[in-house]
């Protein structure tokens, strides 16, 4: 009876289930280059389906947003809404055949995200540096000689470095990912309804585990010495997500839960599902098609991000001695000798700017020492990065030619509402001439100013 039902199902609801194959294959057609794999991503994509809940009404409450999305994709590109306007197509082609969805199935397109990938590893950097003084302080108060600058812990002339790479970190969206497939479970074993509210409080609780599991993991480290380069550097970034962040979040939601549910208890796979009136499934067909194509006509303006204009003119003209190369997206390499310079041209409010710390590691150098620095009581990031036998000293800012930030919110704030254009500088030299850094840094700022 049950195997039955479910082939009913499917051959009902086959063209909705095609539509939204067609839909992923779009998107990915047109940002494949900004869609990175990581174990978020796979296993979100995994075990989406067991969020999925079945509902005897369907619902178009997600035309508004769908419609918004293609709206504002024809005004301006922005990978980002790309991104949400497809995944709230899916989400709508859901809720057309199977019916209204609780919050899970939303946060886990929020959570996997490539914005999401974005803000933890750039906007986090306040944090790491503040995890960073805490260990030290710490370690500290038991009597090591211990000290914090930036995102890195000194440890008798060893370093360790407070980075997203450190699997600790870097498995902040499987930590979320797996908090969402807990509350998941709850949901269809005790029949729970779930509301905002409960979801992102879950989420926000299951964040402070995974801070707390990465000031542990960090505890452990520098205490018993491993370095990177040891297997168990890693193995203790698996142990913390485990230990401190899932066990406790499964017990702090079966402790808060009823036991019993409270809805029926008649399995949700056994439910009679509402067949969709044939007039109102020919209307959604059509509605399927418009999206469909809005998706392929908005996302060919991605087709041509790598051949961007380059930069022509720009605050930094009249710098003196550099050969200029345009390089992809419209940025400009500026080399004079050992000095080297990129101008990263003005991102939207809603757009990845670029940052070095994503750039260089895609170019596979490796980031240390990330410290914010005043120069001339301008606020600037610096770090060394190496790659091999090469290191170099680098620093970034954001740029307007009249102020200067490093505040993400700053420049996108002011973007936004005031539509003041942000260029990212990012300066590097050779590490055996860092002492022109300084300088070469001034001369830049001083060129923008004029």
């Amino acid at each position: 009876m049950r195997q039955k039902a479910s082939y009913n199902f499917l051959k009902n609801h086959f063209p909705v289930f095609l539509s939204g194959g067609v839909v992923a294959g779009v998107f990915l057609f047109f940002q494949w280059d900004n869609f990175p794999g990581t174990a978020a991503l796979y296993l979100g994509i995994l075990f989406f389906p067991f969020l999925i809940g079945r509902q005897k009404l369907s619902t178009d409450r997600l035309l508004i947003p769908v419609v918004m999305g293609l709206l504002g994709l024809l005004l301006f590109s922005s990978s980002t809404l790309y991104y949400f306007t497809t995944g709230f197509v899916i989400l709508w082609l859901i809720e057309i055949s199977v019916g209204k969805q609780n919050p899970l199935p939303f946060l886990m397109v929020l959570v996997i995200a490539p914005i999401f990938r974005y803000l933890v590893h750039i906007w986090s950097f306040p944090i790491r540096i503040k995890m960073s003084g805490m260990v030290a302080w710490s370690l500290r108060q038991v009597g090591m000689e211990v000290t914090a600058v930036g995102n890195s812990i000194f440890v008798n002339e060893v370093v360790y470095e407070v980075e997203p790479a450190c699997i600790g970190i870097k498995m902040t969206g499987t930590a979320l990912v797996c908090c969402l497939l807990i509350l998941g479970y709850f949901v269809k074993e005790r029949q729970l309804k779930m509301t905002w509210t409960k979801a992102i409080g879950s989420l926000l609780f299951g964040f402070l585990l995974i801070l707390f599991a990465n000031y542990i993991r960090l505890l452990g480290l520098v205490v018993f010495d491993i370095p990177p380069s040891n297997p168990l550097h890693s193995l203790m970034g698996i142990i913390s997500l485990i230990v401190y962040v899932l066990i406790p979040f499964f017990f702090w939601w079966n402790w808060r839960q009823p036991k019993t549910a409270i809805i029926s208890d008649q399995t949700l796979l056994d439910q009679k599902i509402e067949k969709i009136p044939k007039t109102i499934e020919k209307h959604r067909l059509v509605l399927i098609g418009i999206f469909i194509l809005g998706l392929i006509v908005t996302g060919s303006q991605f087709g041509n991000e790598k051949t961007q204009p380059v930069l022509s003119n720009h605050p930094w003209m009249t710098l003196r001695g550099f050969t200029e190369t345009p390089k992809d997206y419209g940025v400009l390499e500026l080399r004079r000798s050992n000095q080297l310079i990129y101008i990263k041209p003005p991102a939207g409010p809603f757009q990845g700017a670029h940052d070095p710390r994503i750039c260089w590691q895609g170019s596979g150098f490796v980031f240390k020492k990330i410290r914010k620095e005043q120069i001339d009581e301008i606020a600037i990031y610096t770090a060394e990065i190496t790659r091999d036998s090469i290191t170099l000293q680098t620093a970034w800012w954001y740029d307007n030619g009249h102020s200067q930030t490093t505040e993400e919110w700053d420049w996108r704030w002011r973007s936004l509402f005031y539509g003041e254009s942000y260029y990212l500088i990012n300066i590097s030299v050779l590490d055996q001439e860092a002492e022109s850094l300084d300088n070469l840094i001034r001369e830049v700022m001083q060129t923008a100013s004029h």
